[in-house]
Protein backbone atom coordinates (compact mmCIF):
# COMPACT_ATOMS: atom_id res chain seq x y z
CA UNK A 1 0.00 0.00 0.00
CA UNK A 2 1.30 3.63 -1.29
CA UNK A 3 1.52 6.01 1.70
CA UNK A 4 0.42 9.21 1.07
CA UNK A 5 0.94 12.53 2.82
CA UNK A 6 -2.29 15.02 3.36
CA UNK A 7 -1.40 19.04 3.74
CA UNK A 8 -3.20 20.62 6.77
CA UNK A 9 -5.15 23.91 5.82
CA UNK A 10 -6.35 22.62 2.10
CA UNK A 11 -9.73 22.09 1.05
CA UNK A 12 -11.01 18.85 -0.31
CA UNK A 13 -13.73 18.67 -2.81
CA UNK A 14 -16.28 15.70 -2.71
CA UNK A 15 -14.40 13.57 -4.78
CA UNK A 16 -11.64 14.38 -2.93
CA UNK A 17 -13.32 13.29 0.82
CA UNK A 18 -14.34 9.97 -1.19
CA UNK A 19 -10.89 9.10 -1.44
CA UNK A 20 -9.70 10.24 1.36
CA UNK A 21 -12.53 8.12 2.73
CA UNK A 22 -11.07 4.84 0.57
CA UNK A 23 -7.33 5.65 1.53
CA UNK A 24 -8.41 5.14 5.54
CA UNK A 25 -10.80 2.53 5.10
CA UNK A 26 -7.60 0.36 3.53
CA UNK A 27 -5.78 1.56 6.60
CA UNK A 28 -8.24 0.53 9.04
CA UNK A 29 -8.46 -2.89 7.37
CA UNK A 30 -4.89 -2.95 7.60
CA UNK A 31 -4.81 -2.24 11.18
CA UNK A 32 -7.28 -4.61 11.96
CA UNK A 33 -4.96 -7.63 10.10
CA UNK A 34 -5.86 -7.16 6.46
CA UNK A 35 -2.83 -6.29 5.34
CA UNK A 36 -4.06 -4.08 2.36
CA UNK A 37 -7.17 -3.35 0.40
CA UNK A 38 -8.17 -5.60 -2.10
CA UNK A 39 -5.46 -7.51 -2.11
CA UNK A 40 -6.34 -11.06 -2.82
CA UNK A 41 -3.44 -12.48 -2.03
CA UNK A 42 -3.78 -10.53 1.80
CA UNK A 43 -6.63 -11.37 2.95
CA UNK A 44 -7.02 -13.00 6.10
CA UNK A 45 -8.07 -16.65 6.46
CA UNK A 46 -10.30 -18.56 8.56
CA UNK A 47 -9.73 -20.35 11.86
CA UNK A 48 -10.84 -23.43 10.12
CA UNK A 49 -11.80 -25.21 7.13
CA UNK A 50 -14.18 -27.11 5.03
CA UNK A 51 -11.46 -30.61 5.22
CA UNK A 52 -11.23 -29.87 9.11
CA UNK A 53 -8.15 -28.35 8.60
CA UNK A 54 -7.56 -25.61 11.54
CA UNK A 55 -4.93 -22.63 11.39
CA UNK A 56 -1.53 -22.42 13.90
CA UNK A 57 -0.30 -19.11 12.67
CA UNK A 58 -0.86 -16.46 11.25
CA UNK A 59 2.06 -14.35 9.85
CA UNK A 60 2.12 -11.17 10.05
CA UNK A 61 1.43 -8.31 7.07
CA UNK A 62 4.16 -9.40 4.44
CA UNK A 63 6.01 -11.93 6.02
CA UNK A 64 5.44 -16.04 5.69
CA UNK A 65 5.33 -18.87 8.22
CA UNK A 66 6.59 -22.25 6.45
CA UNK A 67 8.23 -25.84 6.88
CA UNK A 68 6.41 -27.20 10.31
CA UNK A 69 8.28 -29.22 12.03
CA UNK A 70 7.17 -31.56 14.80
CA UNK A 71 8.78 -32.01 17.95
CA UNK A 72 9.49 -35.30 18.81
CA UNK A 73 7.00 -35.77 22.05
CA UNK A 74 4.46 -33.66 19.84
CA UNK A 75 4.75 -30.71 22.05
CA UNK A 76 5.52 -27.76 20.09
CA UNK A 77 6.61 -26.97 16.23
CA UNK A 78 9.59 -25.38 14.87
CA UNK A 79 9.15 -23.43 11.73
CA UNK A 80 10.63 -20.77 9.67
CA UNK A 81 8.95 -16.97 9.09
CA UNK A 82 10.24 -15.38 6.07
CA UNK A 83 9.78 -11.44 6.55
CA UNK A 84 9.26 -10.57 3.20
CA UNK A 85 7.20 -12.80 1.81
CA UNK A 86 6.90 -16.56 0.23
CA UNK A 87 10.70 -17.75 0.40
CA UNK A 88 11.78 -13.89 0.66
CA UNK A 89 14.17 -13.67 3.51
CA UNK A 90 15.31 -12.31 6.29
CA UNK A 91 14.23 -16.28 6.67
CA UNK A 92 14.28 -17.16 11.11
CA UNK A 93 13.14 -19.65 13.06
CA UNK A 94 10.19 -19.73 14.93
CA UNK A 95 8.69 -21.96 17.90
CA UNK A 96 4.99 -22.59 18.48
CA UNK A 97 3.67 -24.64 21.81
CA UNK A 98 1.14 -26.77 20.95
CA UNK A 99 -2.01 -27.99 23.62
CA UNK A 100 -3.27 -30.75 21.53
CA UNK A 101 -3.75 -29.90 17.54
CA UNK A 102 -3.95 -25.79 18.40
CA UNK A 103 -1.63 -23.10 19.04
CA UNK A 104 -1.02 -22.54 22.64
CA UNK A 105 0.13 -18.84 22.56
CA UNK A 106 2.20 -17.02 20.28
CA UNK A 107 5.30 -18.12 18.26
CA UNK A 108 8.59 -17.43 19.90
CA UNK A 109 11.62 -16.16 17.94
CA UNK A 110 14.72 -18.69 18.16
CA UNK A 111 17.00 -16.86 15.76
CA UNK A 112 17.02 -13.08 14.51
CA UNK A 113 19.67 -10.84 12.08
CA UNK A 114 19.87 -10.25 8.63
CA UNK A 115 20.14 -14.17 7.44
CA UNK A 116 18.06 -16.52 5.91
CA UNK A 117 18.36 -19.32 8.98
CA UNK A 118 16.12 -22.34 7.08
CA UNK A 119 14.66 -25.52 8.52
CA UNK A 120 13.05 -28.33 6.75
CA UNK A 121 9.50 -30.00 7.38
CA UNK A 122 10.98 -33.11 8.85
CA UNK A 123 13.94 -34.78 10.18
CA UNK A 124 14.95 -30.91 11.58
CA UNK A 125 15.14 -32.89 15.06
CA UNK A 126 18.07 -34.50 16.53
CA UNK A 127 16.85 -37.70 17.78
CA UNK A 128 16.81 -36.59 21.48
CA UNK A 129 15.01 -33.87 20.68
CA UNK A 130 17.47 -31.25 22.37
CA UNK A 131 18.78 -29.98 18.81
CA UNK A 132 17.29 -28.42 15.54
CA UNK A 133 19.33 -28.59 12.91
CA UNK A 134 18.74 -25.84 10.10
CA UNK A 135 20.62 -24.40 7.21
CA UNK A 136 21.96 -20.74 6.90
CA UNK A 137 23.66 -17.85 5.42
CA UNK A 138 25.87 -16.51 8.06
CA UNK A 139 29.74 -16.32 8.50
CA UNK A 140 29.10 -15.83 4.40
CA UNK A 141 28.84 -19.30 3.93
CA UNK A 142 25.73 -21.99 2.81
CA UNK A 143 26.27 -24.49 5.93
CA UNK A 144 24.63 -26.51 8.52
CA UNK A 145 23.74 -24.75 12.31
CA UNK A 146 22.31 -26.52 15.31
CA UNK A 147 20.32 -25.13 18.41
CA UNK A 148 18.59 -26.43 21.61
CA UNK A 149 14.51 -25.04 20.50
CA UNK A 150 14.42 -23.24 24.46
CA UNK A 151 17.31 -21.11 24.31
CA UNK A 152 17.91 -19.96 20.43
CA UNK A 153 20.21 -18.00 19.64
CA UNK A 154 22.62 -18.07 22.00
CA UNK A 155 23.43 -21.99 21.75
CA UNK A 156 23.89 -21.45 17.80
CA UNK A 157 26.62 -24.19 16.56
CA UNK A 158 27.58 -24.18 13.10
CA UNK A 159 28.32 -28.50 12.25
CA UNK A 160 29.51 -28.19 8.59
CA UNK A 161 32.02 -26.21 7.37
CA UNK A 162 32.00 -26.48 3.50
CA UNK A 163 31.55 -22.80 2.59
CA UNK A 164 29.45 -20.94 0.33
CA UNK A 165 29.49 -23.33 -3.20
CA UNK A 166 28.49 -25.28 -3.83
CA UNK A 167 24.76 -24.64 -1.73
CA UNK A 168 23.64 -26.92 0.58
CA UNK A 169 20.37 -27.01 1.69
CA UNK A 170 17.20 -29.29 2.27
CA UNK A 171 19.14 -30.89 5.46
CA UNK A 172 17.63 -33.97 7.55
CA UNK A 173 19.26 -35.50 10.31
CA UNK A 174 19.62 -39.29 10.22
CA UNK A 175 17.50 -41.36 13.21
CA UNK A 176 20.78 -42.36 14.78
CA UNK A 177 21.70 -38.29 15.05
CA UNK A 178 25.27 -38.68 13.43
CA UNK A 179 24.70 -37.70 9.52
CA UNK A 180 22.87 -35.43 7.34
CA UNK A 181 21.10 -35.92 4.46
CA UNK A 182 21.18 -33.10 2.02
CA UNK A 183 20.65 -31.61 -1.32
CA UNK A 184 23.57 -30.09 -3.20
CA UNK A 185 22.81 -27.31 -5.83
CA UNK A 186 24.43 -26.13 -8.45
CA UNK A 187 25.35 -22.39 -9.23
CA UNK A 188 23.10 -21.67 -12.07
CA UNK A 189 21.13 -18.73 -13.05
CA UNK A 190 17.30 -20.76 -13.32
CA UNK A 191 15.16 -23.12 -11.69
CA UNK A 192 14.92 -24.93 -14.71
CA UNK A 193 18.71 -25.25 -15.38
CA UNK A 194 19.34 -26.75 -11.74
CA UNK A 195 20.49 -30.83 -11.20
CA UNK A 196 20.59 -31.06 -7.73
CA UNK A 197 21.70 -34.19 -6.25
CA UNK A 198 21.21 -36.01 -2.80
CA UNK A 199 24.01 -36.28 -0.23
CA UNK A 200 25.29 -37.37 2.90
CA UNK A 201 27.76 -35.44 5.26
CA UNK A 202 28.78 -37.40 8.76
CA UNK A 203 29.15 -34.83 11.13
CA UNK A 204 32.33 -36.38 13.51
CA UNK A 205 34.53 -36.34 10.64
CA UNK A 206 32.44 -34.28 7.98
CA UNK A 207 33.03 -37.15 5.14
CA UNK A 208 30.99 -36.64 2.18
CA UNK A 209 29.40 -39.16 -0.32
CA UNK A 210 27.33 -38.60 -3.19
CA UNK A 211 23.99 -41.12 -3.05
CA UNK A 212 22.00 -39.64 -6.61
CA UNK A 213 22.71 -38.28 -9.85
CA UNK A 214 26.29 -39.30 -10.75
CA UNK A 215 26.09 -38.79 -14.36
CA UNK A 216 24.50 -34.79 -13.42
CA UNK A 217 21.27 -35.63 -16.38
CA UNK A 218 19.11 -35.69 -13.18
CA UNK A 219 17.56 -33.17 -10.68
CA UNK A 220 17.10 -34.77 -7.32
CA UNK A 221 16.23 -32.85 -4.50
CA UNK A 222 14.58 -32.76 -0.77
CA UNK A 223 16.16 -35.51 0.66
CA UNK A 224 13.83 -37.42 3.87
CA UNK A 225 15.41 -39.90 6.23
CA UNK A 226 13.31 -42.94 6.76
CA UNK A 227 12.06 -43.82 10.41
CA UNK A 228 14.13 -47.16 10.47
CA UNK A 229 17.38 -45.03 8.88
CA UNK A 230 17.26 -47.90 6.26
CA UNK A 231 15.67 -45.50 3.11
CA UNK A 232 15.65 -41.94 1.81
CA UNK A 233 13.06 -40.34 0.26
CA UNK A 234 13.82 -37.89 -2.29
CA UNK A 235 11.52 -35.99 -5.00
CA UNK A 236 13.40 -35.95 -8.57
CA UNK A 237 12.51 -35.06 -12.22
CA UNK A 238 14.24 -36.08 -15.59
CA UNK A 239 15.19 -32.45 -17.20
CA UNK A 240 13.72 -30.47 -19.67
CA UNK A 241 10.35 -32.02 -17.43
CA UNK A 242 9.36 -30.26 -15.18
CA UNK A 243 7.14 -33.41 -13.42
CA UNK A 244 8.13 -34.82 -9.92
CA UNK A 245 8.55 -38.35 -8.63
CA UNK A 246 8.55 -39.37 -5.21
CA UNK A 247 11.72 -42.34 -5.26
CA UNK A 248 13.44 -44.46 -2.58
CA UNK A 249 17.19 -45.20 -2.51
CA UNK A 250 18.54 -47.16 0.27
CA UNK A 251 21.28 -44.81 2.74
CA UNK A 252 24.33 -47.05 1.45
CA UNK A 253 23.44 -46.09 -2.08
CA UNK A 254 22.07 -48.76 -4.50
CA UNK A 255 18.84 -48.86 -6.56
CA UNK A 256 16.18 -46.29 -6.89
CA UNK A 257 12.94 -47.33 -6.37
CA UNK A 258 10.12 -45.28 -7.65
CA UNK A 259 7.13 -45.20 -5.22
CA UNK A 260 4.82 -42.65 -8.06
CA UNK A 261 5.42 -44.92 -10.45
CA UNK A 262 4.14 -47.87 -8.39
CA UNK A 263 1.06 -46.22 -6.98
CA UNK A 264 -2.12 -46.37 -9.03
CA UNK A 265 -2.43 -42.70 -10.27
CA UNK A 266 -4.86 -41.44 -13.15
CA UNK A 267 -3.84 -38.40 -13.95
CA UNK A 268 0.02 -38.01 -13.24
CA UNK A 269 0.95 -34.76 -10.74
CA UNK A 270 4.52 -33.30 -9.88
CA UNK A 271 4.72 -35.10 -6.07
CA UNK A 272 7.09 -32.45 -4.15
CA UNK A 273 7.55 -32.09 -0.33
CA UNK A 274 8.00 -35.00 0.45
CA UNK A 275 8.17 -36.54 4.18
CA UNK A 276 7.49 -40.02 5.71
CA UNK A 277 4.73 -40.58 8.39
CA UNK A 278 6.38 -42.42 11.83
CA UNK A 279 5.61 -45.79 10.80
CA UNK A 280 7.38 -45.53 7.46
CA UNK A 281 4.49 -47.25 5.55
CA UNK A 282 3.37 -44.46 3.58
CA UNK A 283 4.81 -40.99 2.27
CA UNK A 284 3.50 -37.25 2.47
CA UNK A 285 3.25 -35.10 -0.81
CA UNK A 286 2.14 -31.77 -1.69
CA UNK A 287 0.69 -32.83 -5.49
CA UNK A 288 -1.98 -31.87 -7.61
CA UNK A 289 -2.43 -35.62 -8.99
CA UNK A 290 -5.52 -36.36 -10.37
CA UNK A 291 -6.28 -33.60 -11.95
CA UNK A 292 -6.84 -31.25 -9.30
CA UNK A 293 -6.52 -27.12 -9.95
CA UNK A 294 -3.99 -26.62 -6.78
CA UNK A 295 -1.48 -29.26 -5.11
CA UNK A 296 -2.83 -30.53 -1.81
CA UNK A 297 -1.39 -32.87 0.68
CA UNK A 298 -1.58 -36.36 -0.15
CA UNK A 299 -0.40 -39.97 0.97
CA UNK A 300 1.56 -42.27 -0.85
CA UNK A 301 1.47 -45.89 0.17
CA UNK A 302 4.92 -47.23 -0.04
CA UNK A 303 3.44 -50.65 -0.81
CA UNK A 304 1.12 -49.19 -3.90
CA UNK A 305 -2.46 -48.58 -4.39
CA UNK A 306 -4.24 -45.35 -4.68
CA UNK A 307 -3.40 -42.14 -3.64
CA UNK A 308 -5.26 -40.90 -0.11
CA UNK A 309 -5.84 -37.41 -0.10
CA UNK A 310 -5.16 -35.27 2.90
CA UNK A 311 -6.19 -32.23 2.41
CA UNK A 312 -9.18 -30.92 -0.04
CA UNK A 313 -8.77 -27.23 -0.94
CA UNK A 314 -9.21 -26.11 -4.43
CA UNK A 315 -8.78 -22.25 -3.10
CA UNK A 316 -5.71 -22.53 -1.51
CA UNK A 317 -2.16 -24.26 -2.41
CA UNK A 318 -0.92 -26.67 0.68
CA UNK A 319 2.47 -28.15 1.08
CA UNK A 320 5.40 -28.77 3.26
CA UNK A 321 3.49 -31.66 5.42
CA UNK A 322 4.92 -33.02 8.17
CA UNK A 323 3.17 -36.12 10.71
CA UNK A 324 2.98 -35.54 14.07
CA UNK A 325 4.84 -38.47 15.98
CA UNK A 326 1.74 -40.05 17.06
CA UNK A 327 0.38 -40.24 13.61
CA UNK A 328 -2.90 -38.09 14.34
CA UNK A 329 -2.08 -34.76 13.01
CA UNK A 330 -0.24 -33.46 9.29
CA UNK A 331 0.78 -29.91 10.04
CA UNK A 332 1.45 -28.29 6.62
CA UNK A 333 1.67 -24.84 5.19
CA UNK A 334 -1.17 -23.06 3.22
CA UNK A 335 -0.96 -20.50 0.64
CA UNK A 336 -3.28 -17.62 1.14
CA UNK A 337 -4.45 -17.35 -2.44
CA UNK A 338 -4.21 -20.09 -5.42
CA UNK A 339 -0.90 -17.73 -6.22
CA UNK A 340 1.78 -20.15 -5.46
CA UNK A 341 4.28 -17.00 -4.62
CA UNK A 342 1.36 -16.03 -2.05
CA UNK A 343 1.98 -15.75 1.90
CA UNK A 344 1.84 -19.00 3.88
CA UNK A 345 0.41 -19.79 7.42
CA UNK A 346 0.35 -23.28 9.08
CA UNK A 347 -2.52 -25.31 9.62
CA UNK A 348 -2.94 -28.66 11.20
CA UNK A 349 -5.44 -31.39 9.77
CA UNK A 350 -6.66 -35.09 11.02
CA UNK A 351 -4.50 -37.72 9.68
CA UNK A 352 -6.38 -40.61 7.47
CA UNK A 353 -7.17 -43.55 9.99
CA UNK A 354 -6.00 -45.58 7.29
CA UNK A 355 -2.75 -44.42 7.16
CA UNK A 356 -2.41 -43.58 11.08
CA UNK A 357 1.33 -43.89 11.64
CA UNK A 358 0.75 -44.98 14.93
CA UNK A 359 0.22 -48.32 13.24
CA UNK A 360 3.02 -50.50 12.27
CA UNK A 361 3.71 -50.93 8.80
CA UNK A 362 1.92 -53.25 6.96
CA UNK A 363 3.31 -56.95 5.90
CA UNK A 364 2.73 -55.69 2.27
CA UNK A 365 5.07 -52.59 3.09
CA UNK A 366 7.91 -54.47 4.80
CA UNK A 367 7.69 -57.21 1.71
CA UNK A 368 8.21 -54.39 -0.96
CA UNK A 369 10.90 -52.53 0.98
CA UNK A 370 12.36 -56.01 1.91
CA UNK A 371 12.67 -57.08 -1.64
CA UNK A 372 13.87 -53.50 -3.03
CA UNK A 373 16.38 -54.12 -0.24
CA UNK A 374 17.43 -57.26 -1.35
CA UNK A 375 17.29 -58.05 -5.03
CA UNK A 376 16.89 -54.61 -6.45
CA UNK A 377 17.41 -55.62 -10.11
CA UNK A 378 15.34 -58.39 -9.78
CA UNK A 379 12.87 -57.17 -12.43
CA UNK A 380 12.55 -54.63 -14.51
CA UNK A 381 10.17 -52.63 -15.88
CA UNK A 382 10.62 -48.93 -17.96
CA UNK A 383 8.89 -46.88 -15.59
CA UNK A 384 5.25 -45.95 -16.64
CA UNK A 385 4.32 -45.02 -20.53
CA UNK A 386 3.83 -42.18 -22.35
CA UNK A 387 -0.41 -42.55 -21.40
CA UNK A 388 0.42 -41.91 -17.68
CA UNK A 389 3.99 -40.46 -17.66
CA UNK A 390 5.82 -39.34 -20.67
CA UNK A 391 8.35 -37.67 -18.84
CA UNK A 392 9.42 -41.09 -17.14
CA UNK A 393 10.30 -42.80 -19.77
CA UNK A 394 13.45 -41.63 -20.79
CA UNK A 395 16.85 -43.71 -19.69
CA UNK A 396 17.67 -46.39 -17.53
CA UNK A 397 17.58 -44.14 -14.26
CA UNK A 398 14.31 -43.48 -14.51
CA UNK A 399 13.65 -47.66 -14.58
CA UNK A 400 11.51 -48.51 -11.27
CA UNK A 401 11.88 -51.98 -9.28
CA UNK A 402 8.82 -54.64 -10.46
CA UNK A 403 7.78 -56.71 -7.95
CA UNK A 404 4.64 -57.84 -9.42
CA UNK A 405 5.67 -60.98 -11.02
CA UNK A 406 7.14 -61.73 -8.03
CA UNK A 407 4.90 -61.62 -5.40
CA UNK A 408 1.73 -59.58 -6.80
CA UNK A 409 -0.56 -60.07 -3.80
CA UNK A 410 2.00 -58.19 -1.51
CA UNK A 411 1.57 -55.01 -3.38
CA UNK A 412 -2.36 -54.81 -2.45
CA UNK A 413 -2.51 -51.80 0.28
CA UNK A 414 -4.40 -53.13 3.56
CA UNK A 415 -8.11 -52.33 3.33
Amino acid sequence: MTTKTLLHGRRFSVIHGLYVGIFLLCIAFWVGGMAGCGSESEAVPPLTRSDGAHRLTLAPAGASDQNPCFSPDGSFLVFTRFSNGYNVGPGHLYRLDLDGARAAGDPVPLTAGDFDDVNVPWGCFSPDGQRVVFASDRQEANDFWTLAPDSGATDMQRVTWHGELPVWIEHVFSPDGLSLAFERDLDVATEEAQRASVWVVELAGQQVRRLTNADGLLDDRLPSWSPDGRMILFQRRLPPSDLWHALLIPAVGGNTFDITANADITVPGHDTDLSWVPSGEAVLTSSDLDGIPLPNIWALLVAGGPPLRVTTSDAHEDGAPCASPDGGWVAFESHRTTDENSPTDLWIVPMPQSVAANNPMSFAGLAVLALFMTYGRITRKPAPSATTSPDFNRSSSAFVTDFSSFAPSLLKPRS
